[in-house]
């Protein structure tokens, strides 16, 4: 009885469509034939541990069936890869926007304040009065001039909060995201776990 590494031979013999292996294994066919002289001869079949009999078309039917699922487990596992880059070019983009939304939050902090300290200037300047009337038209323009900058500071913190709306929706879709791809990886790696046990049924 042939060793378990020439069964193996002869299966990738027969995988790749030898005549002299389908021959050899067309020759145990579990039948009685009658030789040249008349003499009836009991052929042996192929039986496995299990006692199931094997013919050809049986052990090219599995052979064949071996061969799909190692494609499949070959191109479920490019399909993991591939999924695992998307997941992590996702995760560094979400981080990114995160840090990008700290950054905007500081903005935003430093201009409050600025706005805070202008109006501050503003109502300091208002309280004081000018002995002549230099100093009060000098009052006048300082405050005027503290004015058009609390424009200039209150369209900033404008800008600025649109930008902070546009990184929350960046971070929110993000996140989404992040989510799908996490269980497309999941549904990838179950399907790779179901072909590796059809694999391993045939082995």
């Amino acid at each position: 009885f042939p060793s378990h590494d020439t069964a193996k031979n002869l299966l990738l013999f027969v995988e790749k469509r030898d005549k002299n292996a389908e021959s050899f294994i067309k020759f145990f066919a579990d039948e009685i034939v009658i030789d040249n002289n008349g003499n009836k001869i009991q052929k042996y079949a192929i039986i496995d541990t299990k006692q199931q009999r094997w013919n050809y078309s049986s052990i090219l039917s599995v052979i064949m069936q071996y061969k799909q699922v190692k494609q499949k487990i070959a191109t479920q596992k490019e399909i993991i890869q591939n999924t695992e880059n998307d997941l992590a070019i996702c995760q560094n983009e979400l981080a990114e926007e995160k840090n990008n939304k700290n950054t905007i939050n500081l903005k935003l902090a430093d201009i409050e304040e600025t706005i805070t300290e202008n109006e501050a200037a503003i109502e300091r300047l208002k309280h004081k009065t000018g002995n002549t009337s230099e100093e009060v038209l000098s009052l006048k323009s300082q405050i005027n001039r503290l004015n058009y900058h609390e424009i200039e500071l209150l369209d900033m913190r404008k800008k600025i909060l649109s930008q902070a709306e546009l990184s929350k929706n960046k971070i929110s879709g993000k996140t989404s995201e992040l989510i799908r791809r996490q269980r497309k990886l999941d549904y990838e790696k179950k399907s790779l776990k179901t072909y590796l046990e059809q694999m391993a049924s045939f082995i």
